[in-house]
């Protein structure tokens, strides 16, 4: 897939009906599902059977309590990790470790609130089982989404 058609892709969901998970808070979905405005905030993507979980929230929230919260809603066997702050990162996949929940992949870019940054985006696209990052001016980020 490349960029224009992932392009395609995340405009088509954001501009949709699909659903949108708000800062600071996350979302259940059984279809297609994201989030926009991540600055040093972390988004993980929990998937369950069918069903998956996103989430929005930074270092000021509790990351035991929404993760245990959101991964129980959808019954997480796997997740898929993105941030921001690189505390915060380090201490939601300690969070899911011993929740028992593998991060099957994950990116962080250590956000610096000094630096220049524009807004992340991330997104699961149910029609390709694949989640994308935009972070900065690079290139679109995929991560395969196992199927449960």
């Amino acid at each position: 897939m490349d960029n224009e058609e992932i392009a395609d892709r995340v405009f088509g969901i954001t501009t949709s009906r699909a659903t949108r998970v708000d800062y600071p808070s996350y979302e259940v979905s059984d279809d297609s599902i994201y989030s926009l405005g991540y600055r040093d905030c972390c988004g993980v993507l929990l998937a369950g059977r069918g069903r998956r979980v996103m989430t929005h929230f930074d270092h000021l929230y509790d990351a035991k309590k929404y993760l245990e919260e959101a991964a129980h809603k959808v019954n997480a066997a796997i997740a898929i990790l993105t941030g921001g702050d690189k505390i915060n990162f380090n201490r939601i996949k300690a969070v899911l470790e011993k929740m028992g929940i593998p991060v099957v992949d994950n990116f962080c870019d250590d956000w610096d609130v000094k630096r220049v940054n524009p807004f992340r985006t991330f997104v699961f696209d149910r029609t390709c089982n694949k989640a994308f990052l935009y972070a900065d001016i690079r290139q679109p980020l995929t991560f395969n989404v196992p199927e449960i």
